[in-house]
């Protein structure tokens, strides 16, 4: 199994391992809907994927959109007003979470 980040741990030299029976109404960010938002539940990987996802502003707990999906090719995401893109073996390791909309009457 490899390492699991969850939201409001720190990444050290050995990352906190998650049962991952708590990421199952989680999906990866390769699977993240067009202009939908969502929280960044836990990263999984090695320290290297983790440290670089961390200085792009990737870290559990951020709210992420995603700009474009990766069905063919890579996924461009909104993080913290920046635009990045991300490969289809790293967004594999991205596990997110929709946000719940604020208001009904706001359009999904």
């Amino acid at each position: 199994m490899k390492p699991v980040i969850e939201s409001g741990q720190v990444a050290e030299d050995r990352p906190l391992i998650v049962n991952t029976d708590k990421l199952c109404d989680t999906m990866t960010l390769v699977k993240a809907r067009r202009g939908r938002r969502y929280k960044i539940v836990c990263i999984s990987g090695g320290c290297e994927v983790q440290t670089r996802l961390a200085s792009l502003g990737i870290l559990p707990g951020q709210d992420i959109q995603v700009v474009r999906p990766g069905d063919m090719g890579p996924v461009l995401a909104l993080v913290k007003g920046a635009k990045v893109a991300l490969g289809r073996g790293v967004s594999h390791k991205i596990f997110v979470r929709p946000l719940q909309l604020e208001s009904s009457n706001q359009p999904e």
